[in-house]
């Protein structure tokens, strides 16, 4: 709730709770809530918890999550590249490049593509998947045609061959801003809307 609400009072709490939590579940949540709070100081606390965790989904969330939060606010290039050269950590390696990609850096496009394009390498499909939901938009915002796989299938040769040319032609800073924004800074109007929806139903109850 505190995520979905992106609640800045509460950052004292989730950063507790970023630190301390042992669910692995509950850290993700926790995780998720720090970078919708936008709040700088959160920003720490996942990236010690990150290098911290074993090498598995979890961490690949957290460096997402760091990565999302310090757009803007701070430089994780350095934290991020690193991460991103170590091979015995394939989770590790799978957050780095997502997360270059969610800080605005174009070469997590590539590093992404490397690691989804390797058939034995376990994060495979959800480099994928990362793909799909961070370059898909991309593609879409250019009018660029290109068909995913169906989940769970390898792509073939010409889709990656597309993917690369889309690359090469049309990925720069200014359209990963763009489509990150879209993404995730709220539209005041949507959340207007959403308030609107919200109090009509609750009126709606005294009529019924």
């Amino acid at each position: 709730r505190i995520g979905q609400e992106r609640e800045t009072r509460a950052a004292d709490a989730v950063a507790e709770r970023v630190a301390n939590e042992q669910d692995r579940l509950a850290l993700e949540m926790a995780g998720y809530a720090a970078a919708r709070t936008g709040q700088v100081s959160l920003i720490d606390a996942l990236q010690r918890r990150a290098d911290a965790e074993p090498d598995d989904t979890t961490r690949t969330q957290l460096i997402i999550f760091a990565a999302r939060l310090a757009r803007g606010q701070a430089d994780l290039s350095a934290w991020l590249d690193g991460g991103l050269a170590v091979a015995e950590e394939p989770w590790r390696q799978l957050g780095c490049a997502a997360g270059l990609l969610e800080f605005g850096q174009p070469r997590g496009g590539p590093a992404l593509m490397a690691l989804a394009r390797k058939p034995d390498h376990p994060a495979t499909l959800e480099a994928l998947n990362w793909l799909q939901r961070l370059v898909g938009p991309m593609t879409e915002t250019v009018g660029w045609p290109i068909e995913w796989p169906t989940k769970g299938e390898p792509p073939d040769e010409a889709f990656w061959d597309s993917l690369e040319r889309f690359w090469s032609q049309h990925a720069d800073s200014r359209l990963i801003a763009d489509v990150l924004d879209r993404l995730y800074i709220p539209d005041p109007r949507l959340a207007e809307l959403r308030r609107l929806i919200h109090a009509r139903k609750k009126v709606a109850r005294w009529f019924e």
